[in-house]
């Protein structure tokens, strides 16, 4: 489980890592996101990587390990310099990369066979900003891509809800790019 602390949201916290492993969510420590840990590249190029090769596997199967290379770093080109509503596309729809002279599209996200994605919830994962870090109580990723954030109040404090969506609030201020992956926070 997790380590005792002296938080009053703590039994909250408790519940929702129990509900999210039980909805098929994998411990983010797994992967080696630690809690307080920084995430610089906004995208955990370590499961990023491992997954976007596993559902783009047809794609990719022809290609010398240059070329998928090549790939990937293209991807992650377009989705750093991606602006919101581009960005938003890439996930729904892929991304179209030239390669041996043919357009291919890479997809970010398995909707035709959800199992071939990786889930993981990571507990207070750090994210750059300004002027300091953003640090959500639970950061859910897709395949490496942060999608989610959850902050978590004590349920039996009243005005909970609304300090958990302004945490949200200035979350989304101190670290835009952040965000710009970032599409649905729960208080």
């Amino acid at each position: 489980m997790g380590i005792r602390s002296p938080l009053p949201e703590w039994p909250d916290v408790e519940k929702l890592r129990g509900k999210l492993k039980g909805l098929g969510w994998e411990d983010g420590r797994k992967y080696g996101l630690k809690e307080h840990m920084l995430l610089k590249t906004i995208i955990y190029d370590k499961v990023f990587d491992e997954a976007f090769e596993r559902i783009n596997k047809n794609a990719l199967e022809d290609l010398t390990s240059a070329e998928k290379l090549e790939v990937l770093n293209q991807v992650k080109n377009l989705l750093n310099n991606a602006a919101e509503e581009t960005l938003l596309e890439y996930l729904k729809y892929g991304i179209n990369i030239t390669i041996k002279r043919e357009k291919r599209t890479y997809i970010l996200i398995d909707y035709e066979n959800i199992e071939n994605n990786t889930f993981i919830y990571a507990y207070e994962l750090k994210f750059p900003g300004s002027p300091e870090n953003s640090k959500p109580d639970f950061t859910l990723l897709v395949n490496g891509i942060p999608l989610a954030v959850i902050e978590v109040e004590p349920s039996t404090e009243i005005g909970s809800v609304d300090r958990g969506i302004d945490q949200i609030r200035t979350y989304e201020q101190r670290s835009p790019d952040l965000f710009r992956y970032v599409q649905i926070g729960i208080a």
